[in-house]
């Protein structure tokens, strides 16, 4: 379902940037991998860190069956980095960066209007269910933000913001049963001491 999370958010920015941004040039690359350039990213979505959401995690278990119940899914949350690059075609390197900022405003927007993914939105194997995801922008720190980029030492720092998905499903193969089922219920009812006896 982490492949599933990553291919809605893809296709959703590639639907609404269509116009602005070559569908091609809107990747899941991390920062590290390439940068700008006549072929490479303009927009990067980079999942950075995956987390157990804690306010899912002691759900009860679902029926499956009449006597067989599944364990509940692993509930996720998905922290991405969205990051603007520059183009290097421009002539004039400040060019590039506006082109870079308004790149990065077009995704934002386009992000936080569809702070709810569901229905046709979703991708893969979450299309067709009835799976809700939560998408909102998670500030990073000035610190964390330079320990990120720190992990691509050869490549110069890029407009960056964090966003959180979630709850993102990962189903159970777990199941908890078959649970044995009553079929016959047999009760004996004794008799009342002295009941049916008659007194001297």
């Amino acid at each position: 379902m982490i492949t599933a999370a990553s291919a809605t958010l893809l296709q959703l920015l590639r639907d609404e940037l269509g116009n602005a941004v070559p569908n091609q040039r809107i990747t899941l690359e991390s920062p590290g991998a390439r940068q700008g350039g006549a072929g490479g990213s303009l927009i990067g979505l980079f999942l950075y860190a995956v987390a157990e959401s804690p306010y899912l995690k002691n759900e009860p278990p679902t029926i499956q069956d009449a006597i067989t119940r599944r364990q509940p899914p692993l509930t996720l949350d998905l922290y991405y980095l969205l990051t603007a690059y520059p183009s290097e075609n421009q002539g004039d390197p400040s060019a590039g960066q506006l082109l870079a900022h308004a790149n990065l405003a077009l995704a934002m927007r386009t992000l936080y209007d569809n702070g709810v993914l569901a229905g046709s939105r979703l991708r893969s194997d979450l299309s067709g269910t009835d799976a809700e995801l939560r998408l909102s922008l998670n500030p990073i720190t000035v610190e964390d933000m330079t320990r990120l980029w720190e992990v691509f030492p050869e490549k110069l720092y890029q407009p960056s913001v964090g966003y959180l998905l979630t709850p993102v499903p990962v189903e159970s193969q777990r199941t908890i049963g078959p649970e044995s089922r009553v079929v016959e219920d047999t009760r004996v009812t004794g008799q009342l001491a002295g009941a049916g006896s008659t007194g001297a």
